[in-house]
């Protein structure tokens, strides 16, 4: 059993899911990586639908463009699929069938994942038939549409039947409403040996990022029987696992924690030592979280 973020010291903040004037985002290109750099971002994967918005040559030594793009697949009963797909290669085919544009994203190796699972109605089942990588586990912008943007329950289901699926946390910025804050809602926060695309592809196909609504987890480490967790002021801190099973600091009202040692002596001995999965959740003082990926593989 490997400790997924053993090493992570330096992490890379980049947003998985945004839409540009390339499909049906209001801000330009320009204006969309100019406001991201103003807001600390290292890089981002624009995902225009069905389109791939191509930036790659636009990156530079301190802001990282990935070619990427957002598949469609609607149907009848309030039901849809939306596909985010990181990394797609030169000859994507554009403006097909979804399920097309699916295998080729697989075969160059993009990462895909499901997206607002929650707002499209997704079952279970649907993931399961589709294969995907990782599942979106909050939306920014399915907050306002219906308060839809948690993905949770989907994830935590998929972990526990031993599926090393990831979380991701994302903007899905359109630029509207424009009296609401559009961006900078959800992002990730990426383990990666240096700000270069297939270093950021590598490393969140490896699961070693965490996604976020503000808090930062500043230290993941393992010694021995103890995991240690060094992050922003927060609230509370759950190492949660299937079901019932957590442990947990909570604080207060008005107080915090910015460190704390959970014993993990069980995953060599008693009842839990075959936990299916565990993560980490914290929650700040102001109600926002932040999610670890599955801990160890």
């Amino acid at each position: 059993m490997r400790f997924r973020y053993d090493g992570a010291t330096r992490f890379y903040k980049g947003n998985t899911h945004l839409h540009t004037t390339g499909s049906d985002g209001l801000w330009s290109v320009d204006e969309t990586i100019e406001r991201y750099q103003a807001a600390g971002y290292d890089f981002l994967c624009p995902t225009d639908h069905n389109v791939v918005t191509r930036l790659a040559g636009r990156s530079t030594d301190s802001f990282c463009l990935i070619d990427s793009t957002e598949i469609n697949d609607e149907a009848a009963d309030y039901r849809t699929r939306h596909v985010v797909c990181l990394g797609v290669g030169d000859d994507f085919p554009e403006r097909n069938e979804f399920d097309t544009m699916l295998e080729a994203a697989r075969a160059c190796g993009a990462i895909t994942y499901l997206a607002h699972p929650h707002w499209s109605s997704n079952t279970l089942e649907q993931w399961r038939a589709t294969g995907l990588d990782g599942v979106e586990i909050f939306n920014g912008v399915t907050f306002y549409h219906n308060h839809k943007d948690v993905g949770l329950y989907f994830w935590d289901e998929l972990l526990r039947d031993r599926i090393d699926v990831l979380g991701f946390a994302a903007d899905d910025n359109h630029g509207r409403p424009a009296d609401l804050p559009t961006h900078d809602l959800g992002w990730i926060m990426v383990a990666a040996d240096r700000l270069e695309r297939e270093s950021i592809l590598s490393a969140i196909r490896g699961g070693r990022f965490y996604s976020t609504t503000g808090p930062q987890f500043r230290s993941l480490t393992v010694d021995g029987d103890r995991l240690i967790v060094e992050c922003t002021p927060a609230q509370h801190i759950w190492l949660l696992g299937p079901g019932w099973f957590n442990r947990r600091i909570n604080c207060p009202p008005g107080c915090a924690v910015e460190r704390h040692e959970f014993d993990i002596a069980f995953l060599r001995e008693g009842t839990q030592k075959d936990i299916p999965f565990l993560r980490l959740e914290v929650r700040a003082l102001d109600g926002r979280r932040a999610w670890t990926n599955k801990l160890f593989v």
